[in-house]
């Protein structure tokens, strides 16, 4: 029998698929619409990733997201970023629909995206506490910028850029938070219900796919990225 899908796992699910959007815009000088609210008990802490390491001193504030679909994963914690990344789509505060109702009141400020260049006037203009960028391109010179504006977690090395799996990227985020704990769960939620698929669809074992997109042309994703 399927279990029901829970909220948290719905979202999780949601950024395995990878689809992430769009557009909107808040004030700089608003306070953080979310921050983590994980207590002192997890913080300081360390996180290590394909530059080194990242000392994060206390429970962030104001938290950026710069890769394409990290807010969907640092939604699924229960934490509503101060600015999200636009990646496409037409919704309010690039959040898509399955994240909606963890966005709630939330009105993150949307930075529009311009290929892998990332905005370094405008991150630093948010004043962020922590940036996080799973997601993403970003360079060894891009993290040092980052750096110098914020504590900022870039992307696994143990990946190939844009090709970070759902559950790592989740559990990189956890990290990054101070919420492995829930982050594993959300996890093991999620694989119940990859589980449960393949248990009431046994003729999908052996079957192969191909993720596709239509833009100006057709696009065919790769192999390594989560949302094929």
């Amino acid at each position: 029998m399927s279990r029901p899908l829970s909220r948290r796992a719905f979202l999780a699910t949601g950024a395995a698929l990878g689809v992430v959007a769009t557009t909107s815009c808040g004030s700089e000088d608003e306070a953080p619409s979310g921050s983590t609210d994980t207590g002192d008990a997890a913080f300081p802490r360390t996180v290590t990733h394909k530059y080194g390491q990242t000392d994060i001193p206390g429970t962030p504030q104001r938290l950026v997201t710069v890769g394409l679909n990290d807010h969907d994963f640092v939604l699924a914690l229960g934490i509503v970023p101060t600015a999200v990344t636009d990646w496409y789509g037409d919704y309010p505060h690039a959040v898509w629909p399955w994240a909606e109702e963890a966005l709630g009141d939330g009105t993150p400020e949307v930075m529009p995206r311009n290929e892998d260049q990332l905005n370094f006037e405008l991150i630093a203009s948010l004043r962020p506490d922590l940036i996080l960028g799973q997601y993403t391109g970003m360079s060894e010179a891009d993290y040092g910028t980052l750096s110098d504006i914020a504590p900022t977690v870039a992307q696994s090395a143990d990946f190939p850029d844009y090709g970070m799996p759902w559950d790592a990227t989740m559990l990189a985020v956890g990290d990054a938070l101070g919420r492995r704990p829930e982050a594993e769960q959300i996890v093991a939620d999620t694989e119940r219900l990859f589980a449960d698929a393949r248990a009431a669809h046994p003729e999908f074992e052996g079957r192969t796919a191909v993720v596709a997109e239509k833009f100006d042309t057709y696009v065919v994703r790769g192999a390594t990225d989560p949302r094929t």
